[in-house]
């Protein structure tokens, strides 16, 4: 429970973060591109769990976050637009701990914790590298960092992973059970492709949107938008801001996990995430909303 409320950014009473290592000035174009999932249906899921092919994966609730070593040693992250973006200071000491010249990991930050789940170069591109070489590569450097100490590393994870349809079926009980964001199925046989190519796959287990700030409501609480196939802006009703978040502005981009979306498209049950400084506008748009199976159509 204490890992799930520090994810979140709740930190204990009087402790505070070192300030974040990141390029001075404006973010810039890396020629990163990271590779997206292809969102599947319920009823595909135990397809998935069932074919050799693939691994069942954690799907996790933070920030993609790439992260690159350059043959000068510098040291930076590549947000999900491909552009340089901060890194926290206890992450950024313990990449300097990985025995390798170059790499670029590609995974999730959760407030100064770098869960990874893909290794795309370690001292040369292995972006043509199948993905099953490539996560076990991953493991076998974490495994070589050379801490000082033998608690490990303690801000770089790998996600957790299940291969075979026994452990499959355990890892997706166990990931509903713990009230996960949801799964992956990750094809272990395929090289990286930037994009949405459908090698890989998610089920989220509730549902998730990025909207637009449209109004700041009293009481802590904020009217959300989205943007519809016209270009204009739709309500979608309010979402309450926990004490733990500072209220966004009017025009900020933010998360909300809901249950579904009414006929009159509107959120049932959302809940605030956060802020999202990685998504442009072009991507809060209506066509993510999941709608409940008997008001689709209505």
């Amino acid at each position: 429970m204490i890992r799930e409320k520090i994810g979140k950014g709740y930190r204990p009473l009087g402790e505070t973060l070192p300030a974040p290592i990141g390029q001075a000035g404006e973010p810039r174009k890396t020629g990163l591109a990271c590779e997206l999932l292809t969102a599947i249906e319920f009823r595909e899921v135990a397809k998935y769990i069932l074919d050799p092919a693939y691994w069942l994966q954690d799907k996790r609730d933070g920030h993609r976050r790439m992260v690159e070593k350059r043959a000068n040693g510098a040291i930076f992250g590549i947000n999900r637009r491909g552009l340089t973006a901060p890194l926290p200071a206890t992450l950024h000491a313990e990449l300097t701990l990985l025995d390798l010249q170059t790499f670029v990991l590609d995974g999730e930050i959760e407030e100064d914790r770098l869960v990874v789940f893909d290794l795309l170069d370690a001292n040369g591109d292995m972006r043509k590298a199948p993905y099953a070489d490539r996560f076990n590569r991953l493991l076998l450097e974490l495994s070589r960092a050379r801490v000082p100490s033998r608690r490990g590393l303690e801000h770089i994870s790998t996600v957790s992973t299940w291969r075979t349809r026994e452990e499959k079926e355990t890892g997706l009980q166990q990931l509903y059970a713990d009230k996960a964001e949801g799964v992956v199925f990750k094809r272990a046989a395929v090289a990286y492709a930037a994009g949405r190519s459908g090698s890989h796959l998610k089920f989220k287990f509730t549902a998730t949107c990025s909207a637009r700030v449209r109004t700041v409501n009293k009481k802590r609480s904020v009217g959300l938008e989205l943007l519809d196939e016209n270009g204009g802006w739709v309500e979608i009703g309010n979402v309450s801001v926990a004490v733990s978040h500072e209220i966004p502005q009017v025009g900020s981009l933010v998360e909300v996990r809901y249950l579904y979306a009414t006929a009159g498209r509107q959120l049932y049950q959302p809940v605030y995430l956060g802020l999202r400084t990685d998504v442009g506008e072009k991507e809060c748009a209506l066509t993510q909303l999941k709608f409940k199976r008997d008001e689709e159509d209505a």
